[in-house]
């Protein structure tokens, strides 16, 4: 099991007041993530490279509906950089979930590096 399985971020609109959350979920061959109302049930999902293999490039990420049937909308890390795209339509909660989704994304491809970078000054 990844040490990076099972995390979970807790997404606030202020100091106590949940909107929402975003999960890790463990996939040995892609970077699996749900993004949750405030009662955490998952209203969408994101789909990605593996963190295994894909952290020091640019990288694509798949929002799809819950049920993983359709993509609603992408998330970009360009150069450093993340766009992201998705329905206006959203609910405000949602979409502030998915923006925080883009950090938790960032904070995982961090950590991620420096396990690879630790592993191989060590080796």
């Amino acid at each position: 099991m990844s040490p990076l399985s099972g995390l979970q971020m807790e997404v606030c609109a202020g100091p106590g007041d949940p909107i929402g959350y975003v999960t890790l979920n463990w996939n040995a061959f892609v970077t699996h993530l749900s993004v949750m109302n405030v009662n955490k049930a998952v209203v969408l999902r994101i789909l990605g490279p593996s963190f295994q293999t894909n952290v020091f490039g640019n990288v694509n990420f798949e929002v799809k509906s819950s049920d993983e049937q359709h993509v609603v909308g992408t998330i970009r890390l360009d150069n450093g950089e993340f766009t992201v795209c998705f329905p206006t339509d959203l609910e405000v909660t949602v979409k502030a979930a998915l923006m925080a989704a883009c950090f938790y994304v960032n904070a995982l491809i961090a950590q991620r590096r420096q396990q690879l970078l630790h592993r191989s000054h060590h080796n």
